[in-house]
């Protein structure tokens, strides 16, 4: 299902702008919060994840862990804001 949806071009997987834009990931949230909100400085909706510690909570794709996104394109484009807190990006 996802490698017909994402390898034949190019498409985000995680577009905040989308109506359900964390429809491919799956969410651990046990102490924090993972929703869309208006960010002032971009002028947009944007995905806010927040939680005491990067180990609770996350979001992570795709939603089934013995799957993948079979994604075939040599460029990944991530565009993050920090907010002066620590930042974990893991694989």
């Amino acid at each position: 299902m996802v490698k017909k949806k994402l390898s034949d071009s190019f498409r985000p997987i995680l577009f905040s702008l989308d109506k359900k834009p964390l429809s491919l990931w799956s969410k651990l949230i046990r102490s924090g919060r993972v929703k869309r909100v208006y960010d002032d400085d971009l002028h947009t909706k944007v995905i806010e994840i927040h939680g005491t510690e990067t180990k609770n909570t996350y979001i992570s794709a795709p939603t089934d862990p013995m799957s993948s996104l079979d994604i075939t394109l040599p460029i990944l484009v991530m565009l993050l804001k920090n907010m002066d807190k620590d930042l974990q990006v893991g694989t």
